[in-house]
């Protein structure tokens, strides 16, 4: 978990507890979906951590499996609720939860406007009524389902990202803790948490700032193609790229670095600009100015603006510590998660145990040292089938670009300056 204090002193545990959740999908009752053979056991593995390498108290690691014989301990909605609703009960300040969920991930339509793809984000339990897609396998939309419609009912065999952020987040006090990993597809802001980090690629002179360029994914290159005397961008994936504005006289070689970068979420950012224009709401004089100088989302009012006068604006009293809240996804919300033998978790759990106790390293290069590893195996596992088969061409560095582009980690939290925060489960 994120924690200003050092770990020298170990925690009493007497008061945390875990929620570990690990779905395959073999009910041959149910809906196919794809059956997944790594969540059990990562469960399993992730409980033997907590209990042996971080003392925590067996009784106090709650495990729901689609595996299990007692009907309580499946992972179905009612089943789920009511666990979540035990892990948070009583927490306090200085307590520690552990929140894990290993399964399917998908996304359905949000039409609020609090996602910035307009999509929440939902797992899929044990009890599910297949997939939440429709008859044309698009995403389904909530709000435009009919009641009487047969698509409803998989919408009850799902939990949304919001739900769980009022479950997990919203009810934890100041002073508690709480490490969310969601080893699924499309879970990049499970929490919708304030602020998220995101992998990115930057070149050599983006990262010592002597270039103008942006930083992402799409990275243009920018040349001067022999007899053209201006300079104009050219996409590297483009194909039609001239190749001679690339050659070693018109761009040197570009190096890459990747690194985390933190992104507000859309609601972070609307409260921040009112916050910041609240700020400056106040007068030399001391008189608050009127609400006409300040910006309100246009989904702030039920009907509109309607004042006949000017009204001033009250400021409330300083925003109270926030608990302390760490989320860490497989995958970013657009992207598909790893469904082989070295998943997230496991790679997760051979860092830990890599490091001493005491010397952990802080969330920001965890997450570094997470990407970096669960990428090399990626690419090996990917590559040593593709070289079994004669017929295919020789393995080159864009195919393990590619890969490794396919699924990039992420993680979130409530501050912003969560990256430099130490590790601590």
């Amino acid at each position: 978990m994120l924690c200003s204090c050092s770990p020298a002193s170990r925690p009493n545990r007497a008061r945390d507890k875990a929620l570990l959740i690990g779905v395959g999908y073999d009910n041959p009752v149910k809906p196919p979906v794809g059956r997944l053979a790594t969540p059990r056991r990562d469960v399993g593995l992730l409980k033997e951590f907590l209990v042996e390498k971080e003392r925590y108290r067996e009784e106090n690691v709650a495990v729901l499996t689609d595996d299990a014989e007692d009907e309580s301990r499946r992972p179905t909605r009612f089943n789920i609720i009511s666990a979540i609703d035990r892990f948070m009960d009583g927490v306090r300040a200085g307590d520690r939860r552990v929140f894990f969920f290993a399964g399917h991930g998908y996304q359905v339509v949000n039409r609020t406007g609090t996602e910035d793809d307009f999509m929440d984000e939902v797992i899929l339990l044990d009890g599910h009524h297949g997939e939440p897609v429709d008859d044309d396998n698009y995403p389904l939309d909530p709000d435009n389902i009919p009641e009487e419609s047969p698509l409803r009912k998989k919408l009850e065999g799902v939990i949304t990202d919001n739900y769980l952020r009022a479950r997990l987040v919203d009810k934890l006090p100041s002073g508690a803790h709480l490490v969310a990993i969601f080893d699924t597809c499309h879970s990049g802001t499970m929490l919708d948490l304030d602020y998220h980090w995101k992998l990115r690629h930057f070149t050599d002179r983006q990262m010592s700032g002597k270039s103008r360029l942006g930083s992402g994914w799409d990275l243009d290159l920018v040349a001067n193609p022999p007899g053209n005397s201006c300079r104009r961008p050219i996409k590297a994936s483009s194909r039609r790229a001239s190749r001679a504005a690339l050659t070693q006289a018109a761009l040197p070689t570009i190096r890459t670095e990747s690194k985390f970068v933190c992104t507000p979420s859309i609601k972070r950012r609307t409260n921040t600009r009112l916050e910041s224009t609240a700020t400056q709401l106040i007068s030399p004089t001391g008189r608050p100015q009127f609400l006409s100088t300040l910006w309100l989302p246009a989904d702030s009012f039920s009907e509109g603006l309607r004042y006949a006068s000017p009204t001033q604006l009250e400021l409330q009293s300083p925003i109270q510590a926030l608990p302390e809240v760490l989320s860490i996804s497989s995958a970013m919300d657009s992207q598909r998660a790893w469904g082989r033998d070295n998943t997230m978790l496991s790679v997760f759990l051979d860092i830990l145990r890599g490091t001493k106790e005491n010397q952990r390293p802080n969330v920001g290069q965890l997450m570094q040292d997470l990407q970096t590893k669960t990428a090399e195996l990626r690419i090996a596992a990917v590559r040593s089938k593709y070289i079994q088969d004669p017929s295919k061409r020789p393995w080159t560095r864009s195919q393990s670009r590619k890969v490794r582009d396919k699924q990039h980690h992420q993680f979130g939290s409530l501050c912003k300056n969560a990256s430099a925060h130490e590790f601590v489960l």
